[in-house]
């Protein structure tokens, strides 16, 4: 019977020489190391001591150190937990990839001393640190999340007070948004230790490093169902039909299919703890297919019925929502309590009415500023590199007069100048500001019908 190595008792064995890295590699590793330290940490304390005597000589020292204090404790709160969560995975497929044959015959691998484990403890700690720096800049939801109340109002959709979407919702989809981006590179990092066999990549995992990932992907297609159940709150505030919020396509369409993309959520989910546990790959492939197909198919729908159903007769299936629109915009503005008068108007105008009040009918405004805003440029624009973007109103006192003025003013358009002229020197020291401004009277023309102008040139 032919035996083979390592248990031939015949076959001389070599052991394995790691060759050892030139003598001052450490020294130089070291020195490289402390400089890329230094560079991630004096940056950011000359940025936060320049920044802290800045609000220091506003007075606003205390509202500084509040920020200060909220991203750090987001930083490294996120650190941490995103850390544990990453390693501990990391541990149980380093611990999953040693074969049950060799833990059989009284082997045991000392895991985190493999290549794959550091390249493991590396990566998670760097999975860590990104998402740690990402959560540094929601410290403004997540102060709204601990200092908000409610606001003793609701709206009509969800019947929610209107705190949750002032102070909750935010921080809802801050947290939501870090949770998938932590739990989407747990899986590709366990993914990839598990294909890894030392030596090269293998597609095909073992039946542990299937139930593992199965698990880790149940918990993102929770967070995406998640997701898409707070994802319906965000309809109070879009602008997709003919009024600012929800309005028919969405209520009856859109929210129902957020619903449903919830429950699909949650069925992969239990899908892929199926296939962990009974080993049914099918079973969480129809299930994704069903939840992409719903979602293409879902999209196609309401765009059918705002097309099909709403717009049509659109004023007759918004006015409900426009009701509300109105009514909340009279709440934010605390115009409940006005009350409305209706004016006849049966006052008759005469002659001696506009000479006693001349100087208003003066200042009537017959001039388009639509049609001012193609006429200035064409008369007074004097350089091809000068623009007059917009027309303003004001009033002036003239040779004793007060007159109301439509003006624009001449400003400069760098993107106007020649190719060769468009330079460092040309943009940032010679052509740097505009040229005086054109004015006209609101009702006054000349010559064929153009503007009567008080400044030009």
């Amino acid at each position: 019977m032919r035996r083979y190595p390592p248990f031939d008792d015949d076959v001389q064995i070599t052991p394995l020489r790691i060759p050892r890295p030139p003598r001052g590699t450490w020294w130089v590793l070291g020195v490289i190391g402390a400089v890329i330290v230094l560079l991630l940490v004096v940056g950011p304390l000359i940025s936060i001591g320049s920044e802290l005597l800045w609000f220091q000589g506003l007075g606003l020292r205390e509202v500084y150190t509040t920020r200060l204090g909220l991203q750090l404790w987001l930083f490294f709160g996120s650190l941490v937990v995103a850390f544990l969560y990453v390693i501990l995975n990391v541990l149980v497929a380093l611990r999953f990839r040693v074969s049950s044959v060799l833990r059989t015959i009284g082997i045991r691998r000392r895991f985190l001393r493999t290549p794959a484990g550091l390249i493991g403890i590396v990566a998670a700690a760097v999975i860590a640190l990104i998402v740690s720096a990402g959560a540094v800049g929601e410290w403004q939801q997540l102060l709204l999340f601990l200092d908000g109340s409610p606001t003793g109002r609701t709206e009509p959709v969800f019947n929610t007070d209107l705190g949750f979407y002032l102070f909750t919702l935010p921080f809802l989809h801050s947290l939501l948004g870090w949770a998938l981006g932590l739990g989407f590179m747990t899986v590709l990092l366990v993914a990839a230790l598990y294909a890894w066999r030392d030596t090269d990549f293998e597609l095909r995992l073992p039946n542990r490093g299937i139930a593992h990932v199965s698990l880790l992907l149940a918990i993102v297609a929770l967070i995406v169902a998640a997701g898409a159940f707070v994802g319906r709150y965000d309809l109070l505030y879009s602008h997709n039909a003919y009024v600012w919020g929800a309005g028919y396509t969405d209520i009856n369409a859109r929210i129902p299919i957020a619903y449903i993309s919830t429950g699909l959520g949650i069925l992969l989910a239990l899908a892929l703890v199926a296939n962990a546990t009974f080993r049914r790959l099918w079973l969480p492939v129809v299930a994704l297919a069903v939840w992409i197909v719903f979602g293409i198919l879902s999209a196609v729908y309401a765009e059918a019925v705002q097309r099909f159903v709403v717009s049509p007769q659109e004023f007759t299936r918004e006015a409900p929502y426009i009701s509300r629109e109105l009514s909340g915009t009279r709440q934010a503005f605390n115009l409940e309590n006005v009350a409305t008068s209706q004016y006849a108007g049966s006052a008759k105008l005469t002659s001696q009415d506009i000479q006693d009040d001349q100087t208003t009918i003066d200042n009537l405004r017959l001039w388009d500023a639509a049609q001012l805003q193609e006429t200035y440029p064409q008369l007074q624009a004097i350089r091809t590199y000068y623009t007059l973007n917009n027309i303003d109103l004001d009033r002036y006192t003239i040779n004793g007069r007060y007159q109301q003025l439509e003006l624009s003013a001449r400003e400069l358009d760098v993107t106007k100048l020649p190719t060769q002229a468009q330079g460092f020197v040309n943009q940032n020291l010679t052509y740097t500001h505009g040229y005086g401004v054109v004015a006209s009277p609101v009702r006054t023309v000349v010559g064929e019908g153009l503007p009567a102008l008080v400044a030009q040139d």
